[in-house]
């Protein structure tokens, strides 16, 4: 597809931002990093805030996100979108009898957004995207890349590589540059999900069957994820592109397991249970999805990231879920 680029957009002359979905997880750290870094920051929420804006940054009240969403009134020239909102973290189960919410919300969700950029005259649409549009697993030693086929697996996946394709076919031929980031499994302060749930059954000090699990899997941390997309939302060399977000080196479900026992204070205890044992008792459970992802591979090669835009996250990985761990364990103290 044709990208036609509008003038080139960089750190200097942008300063206004809006984020979406400011109240999920990665909105809401996204909305502190860019208010942090000094841009105007507006964050877009669906309901009244339940907390102030951080600092430097101000909310702005749009309701639910869909194709009759109205974004006018936030929207000015000159503006850089970072998408966040997005309708996510359901189960598998309930995800399949909710197809129209998904398409409705990001797909026609992100098409309605990016035809009001167009609009508005905005600079640049960062998409915040999935991993899962690249696949749901890889085989060992083989990592995902940005040319590799999509092949989502699952509801959510498939949502948001239409998703970037509403993106994209918006934006051909106007002014308004687009990037997609593709990030891994996020993790960090105030993480929720599958880690929140891992943190949980750490904490309880009860005997996990991960033990033999022998997989690879790259994660990103919110900050890093952040700093990318910084770069994606000013960096010329964003536009038109596709990249993928993820933090070297991968980690083991075991391994994951003990860094976040390390953070919470708890003692490691793994048994050494066959995966093929994991995924019979998953597939029995309706769990066949969650199974899956402690022992399956999903490997990506972020390099692109790297080398075109210059991103190299500030802190190590492994420090990074140390701290997340920690926090958790400290929210839940409170």
């Amino acid at each position: 597809m044709r990208c036609v680029a509008g003038s080139s957009t960089d750190s200097a002359d942008v300063r206004r931002i809006v984020v979406t979905g400011a109240s999920g997880f990665v909105g809401r750290h996204a909305l502190a990093h860019f208010a942090a870094r000094g841009w105007l920051a507006i964050g877009c929420l669906r309901c009244e805030p339940a907390r102030e804006p951080p600092t430097g940054a101000t909310f702005s009240f749009v309701g639910e996100v869909g194709p009759a969403t109205r974004w006018d009134d936030v929207l000015a020239a000159g503006d850089v979108i970072v998408h966040c909102a997005a309708l996510a973290h359901v189960h598998e189960r309930e995800a399949a009898a909710r197809v129209d919410d998904f398409h409705r919300v990001n797909v026609e969700g992100t098409r309605a957004l990016a035809q009001a950029a167009v609009r508005a005259g905005c600079r640049r649409l960062v998409l915040v995207s999935s991993i899962g549009v690249n696949g749901s697993r890889t085989v060992h030693g083989r990592a995902f890349v940005e040319s590799d086929p999509p092949d989502p697996r699952g509801v959510y996946a498939h949502s948001k590589l239409l998703a970037e394709q509403a993106l994209q076919q918006v934006a051909s031929g106007s002014a308004l540059e687009w990037s997609i980031v593709r990030p891994a499994l996020v993790f960090g302060p105030g993480v929720t999900g599958n880690v929140e749930r891992l943190l949980g059954l750490v904490a309880s000090g009860l005997w996990l069957p991960f033990g033999a699990i022998d997989n690879r899997r790259n994660m990103v941390s919110v900050a890093a994820l952040c700093e990318l997309l910084e770069l994606a939302a000013s960096h010329a060399a964003a536009t038109c592109r596709v990249f993928l977000a993820a933090e070297a080196p991968p980690f083991s479900t075991p391994a994951l397991v003990r860094a976040l026992a390390t953070g919470i204070g708890r003692p490691v205890r793994l048994l050494s249970v066959p995966p093929a044992v994991l995924r019979i008792a998953g597939a029995l459970t309706g769990c066949a999805g969650e199974v899956g992802r402690l022992c399956d591979s999903l490997e990506i090669d972020a390099s692109a990231a790297r080398e075109v835009l210059g991103w190299q996250p500030q802190r190590s990985i492994d420090e990074r879920i140390v701290d997340a761990a920690r926090a958790w364990r400290r929210a839940r103290l409170r």
